[in-house]
């Protein structure tokens, strides 16, 4: 994918989704500190469940919804620990991390666990839950996504999509980088300064997050809920 594509798709994603604000409050409000430790405070895992359903997610609430993720969470901990400084741009899905276990597939037992912190598989739910304890690593899907991309399910979730999405990403960069003949971490930056963008640009400062960078995961995601669920034109077009 072109830089320029890239960019287009996040610039529609937030002149036509009215939600889009939903994700930057929820940035703003996280309590980071709190997600360092494998028991997250309830505040927490509320504001958490807030968000997801924000975005028509319709994740069952409740006490025992909310305690399920929470144990979800702390048998997951070791291994997001593992995972919360890898980027999707640089990320080896091969590598051993664990007793002999690759990337890919820490991700997707993680993935699997967070999608049946309840009584059903909330595969939506889990994306953006991980997306938000581990921003530079997980992207965000939804139905529409999936069906895009002709994936489902945890597994394909870590060995395919990923994977896909780590592609589009470095052809981002790569074109980026070409076309303006400077290095990878130039291009990175340019890419993700919010000011190339005045829609985000306008909400961020209405969200008082004048300092916030978008990652290139929530930029995929944009671009991938503009194409496969809102459907606009102009971005079939490209």
């Amino acid at each position: 994918m072109h830089w320029r594509e890239l960019l287009k798709g996040s610039q529609l994603f937030y002149r036509n989704e009215p939600l889009a604000r939903f994700y930057l409050e929820y940035m703003r409000n996280k309590n980071w500190h709190s997600w360092e430790s494998p028991e997250v405070t309830d505040a927490e895992v509320s504001k958490l469940f807030d968000f997801v359903n924000q975005w028509r997610t319709h994740v069952p609430r409740g006490r025992e919804q909310e305690e399920g993720f929470k144990e979800a969470y702390r048998e997951s901990y070791r291994f997001l620990q593992m995972l919360r400084a890898e980027k999707l741009e640089t990320v080896d899905f091969e590598r051993e991390i664990y007793e002999g276990k690759s990337v890919s597939h820490i991700i997707y037992q993680v993935f699997e666990r967070i999608a049946h912190f309840g009584y059903r598989e909330e595969l939506v739910a889990a994306s953006k839950m991980l997306h938000t304890i581990a921003p530079n690593l997980f992207v965000m899907w939804d139905s529409n996504i999936c069906a895009g991309y002709a994936v489902q399910g945890a597994y394909e979730y870590a060995h395919k999509f990923l994977p896909r999405m780590q592609k589009q990403i470095k052809e981002a960069i790569d074109t980026y980088v070409s076309d303006n003949k400077c290095n990878v971490h130039d291009a990175i930056k340019a890419i993700c300064d919010p000011q190339a963008n005045e829609f985000l640009a306008k909400l961020l400062k209405e969200c008082s997050l004048l300092n916030f960078n978008l990652s290139l995961t929530k930029l995929v995601d944009e671009y991938n809920y503009v194409k496969f669920t809102l459907r606009l034109d102009e971005l079939w077009d490209c």
